[in-house]
């Protein structure tokens, strides 16, 4: 983009790059120290500063599973795009083994593969690499290609560029020591997550990667607050359709309780929130009163507890 083009740039996309921040930090918890990064790295591609034979933007997210590195970059689709629909995902324990290579790029017979088929027809958009470490190393090798040329042959000599993109890479590498956090700094932990980086992959591809940033394991504070972002989602939706709930204290508590663990953090949060609001709606209309407007309550006791509304 040339220095007139950047003085003319439209005052709302000038307002929209420099709310992204905001806009993050609204979706995204417990995750405040990578927010800058990631905005600036999207900023400098938006505005055309990054190199032009390589795509836009690239990170890895590190971190234990359920912590925001998928979440954050299906935002990151939604703010920049509108859609999910730009973001094209890969979980790469689909192609752990040489063989699933044709499956990725595409082989002799002119079968261009996974990855060409996201390009195809399509100038920009996200590619995201789920936990990279478990592809095949010549998998990574291509990787090496993407980050370094923005372009890779695939099929029979198709070529697919990807200097419209941004590509992330998310990766559980040493998340053993993420959840060790009160043993050390938080800066000690970060030094020893890349440093576990920088043993297992290439160098070069390391170094060619604009951010490599660390997510941090949620504490209890944190998942509270996704509980209440997503239960207030959730209770939108079922506004839009006629039904006015307020959720009490402790329902917060019960949907911590069902939506987050030690092993997928925050991931099952969504389809705890969904099903414990949905069951108590369903269950209000078949056998009570059938009233739109309520409270949101937990009823039961212990493991037998469960989600109702109380009219």
């Amino acid at each position: 983009m040339s220095h007139e083009k950047l003085l003319a740039l439209d005052p709302q996309k000038k307002e929209r790059l420099l709310s992204l921040d905001q806009y993050l930090s609204a979706r995204i918890i417990g995750q405040d120290h990578v927010i800058p990064r990631i905005a600036s790295v999207i900023r400098r591609g938006e505005l055309g500063l990054t190199n032009a034979r390589r795509p836009k933007g690239s990170f890895i997210f590190l971190g234990p599973t359920g912590v925001g590195k998928t979440e954050i970059t299906l935002e990151l689709s939604r703010f920049l795009y509108g859609t999910d629909e730009a973001l094209h995902r890969f979980d790469m324990s689909e192609f752990m083994l040489q063989e699933s290579l044709p499956n990725l790029i595409g082989d002799v017979s002119g079968e261009i593969g996974r990855l060409g088929r996201a390009v195809q027809g399509n100038k920009k958009g996200i590619l995201l690499f789920d936990e990279m470490e478990k592809a095949h190393p010549l998998i990574l090798d291509v990787f090496l290609q993407l980050v370094d040329a923005g372009r890779l042959t695939v099929g029979k000599g198709d070529l697919c560029d990807v200097t419209g993109f941004y590509i992330v890479f998310t990766t559980n590498i040493s998340s053993a020591h993420v959840n060790k956090t009160h043993a050390m700094p938080w800066s000690a932990v970060e030094k020893r997550v890349l440093k576990d980086l920088s043993e297992t992959v290439r160098p070069e591809f390391a170094a060619r990667i604009n951010e490599k940033v660390v997510f941090k394991k949620l504490d209890y504070d944190c998942q509270r607050k996704i509980a209440e972002l997503v239960l207030e989602n959730e209770l939108k939706r079922h506004y839009a359709a006629g039904f006015d709930l307020v959720p009490d204290p402790e329902v917060f508590e019960f949907l911590v309780r069902r939506g987050f663990d030690r092993f997928n953090g925050a991931r099952p949060m969504r389809n705890a929130v969904e099903s414990s609001v949905q069951d108590a709606i369903a269950r209000h209309l078949l056998t009570g009163d059938g009233g739109m407007k309520g409270r949101l309550i937990v009823a039961g006791i212990g493991s037998d507890s469960f989600l109702a509304i109380n009219s």
